[in-house]
Parts: structure tokens; sequence; C-alpha cells
């Protein structure tokens, strides 16, 4: 890196943590699945909102800066999770996953519960 302050925080980054993130979480996995199939079902989502396709761009950006960045822990969460804020709307489009909307609601229900778990898990807060 040719900026000598960003190479101190490489250095420093580097260091401090001796694992990588994990790229084989459950957490994970589920969202590169959910941003393969919005990549793979672009034009029927497209068509019906404009913000769309900005959305689900922002989204591969994260995941693949996750995955690029994961030697480094502290910086590769930090920008993913940037990008991700866009997660917060690109979830709902799964409500339109079929004609039968209690399959996009089951689902959206799957995932939040998920998440949710991941995070209590994470942050410990139920722990002894």
């Amino acid at each position: 890196i040719p900026v000598e302050s960003l190479q101190n925080l490489y250095i420093h980054y580097s260091e401090i943590e001796q694992t990588g993130a994990n790229l084989l979480s459950i957490l994970l996995i589920s969202k590169l699945i959910i941003c393969i199939y919005f990549l793979i079902k672009w034009d029927k989502y497209a068509k019906n909102s404009p913000y769309f396709v900005i959305v689900v761009k922002l989204f591969a950006i994260s995941l693949i800066a996750y995955c690029l960045l994961f030697s480094i822990n502290a910086v590769a969460v930090r920008i993913a999770e940037l990008f991700q804020i866009v997660e917060i709307v690109l979830i709902p489009f799964l409500y339109y996953i079929s004609k039968r909307r209690i399959i996009g609601k089951s689902l959206i229900t799957i995932i939040g519960l998920i998440y949710f778990i991941f995070y209590v898990n994470f942050s410990g807060w139920f722990s002894n």
C-alpha cells in the first residue's frame, strides 16, 4: 500500500489479529445465496423498483469486500457493514419470491431469525 499511514494501519491490524474472518459462517453463506438469487432474478425485480439495481450492486460490493479483506477481520467487517446497510431494503424484496405470499413471509421470518440468533450468539448477551 503506497500511503504510509494506511500501511501502518494494515501492519497494526495484521499483528493484532492472527485469525481471519470466517468465510464459511452460516450468515455469510445465507447472504451469498440471497445475493446470487437477486442477481439471477435481476429483471423480475428491476422493472418494479428503480432502486433495486443500486441496492443489489451495493450489497454485492459488501460481500466482495468482506471476502477480499477477510485476512484483516476488523477492516473486512467495517467495510462490509458500510455497504450492507442496503440489506434493510433488499431483504423485503423476498416477499415477492412467489405468488403465494405466505412463502415470502416465511422466508423473511426465517432469515430474520437466523440473523437474530447469530448476533445474539456473537454479542454474548446471554452468556454466563
